[in-house]
């Protein structure tokens, strides 16, 4: 078993081995590249903004390697202006062509799986 995943509340002191230990099982899950891979420049493009369910999302692209590119969206917490500062989530979504990026970001197309947006009402940025 790898551990829980649903896990207690955490006081901030615990964070700093919290993360480390889920750093550790990350990498042992994806392991590490056989290449040794040139850093790149981080290059990312907003391709549009808008407000749904009372938040500001915005999609974008950036740059992964070569000519590729990835697309994202992110959300922002209620309020949270240029220069902010909030703590972040990176938001897992699923793979399945038909919801994708879109189901954790919709309450009232995938309620149980919006968590993104649940996220940034609670005041992350996802």
């Amino acid at each position: 078993m790898i551990g829980n995943i649903v896990t207690r509340d955490l006081k901030k002191e615990e964070w700093p081995m919290m993360r480390e230990r889920m750093l550790e099982r990350i990498m042992k899950t994806f392991g590490t590249s056989p290449v040794g891979l040139a850093p790149i420049k981080n290059e990312f493009e907003e391709i549009c903004r808008y407000e749904k369910h009372g938040l500001t999302h915005i999609k974008i692209r950036y740059h992964v390697f070569a000519d590729e590119w990835a697309y994202a969206i992110i959300i922002l917490p209620e309020g949270f202006k240029e220069g902010d500062v909030a703590p972040a989530v990176v938001t897992i979504h699923g793979t399945n062509g038909v919801i994708g990026k879109e189901g954790v970001c919709d309450p009232e197309g995938t309620p149980r799986r919006a968590y993104a947006t649940e996220l940034a009402k609670r005041g992350f940025v996802t």
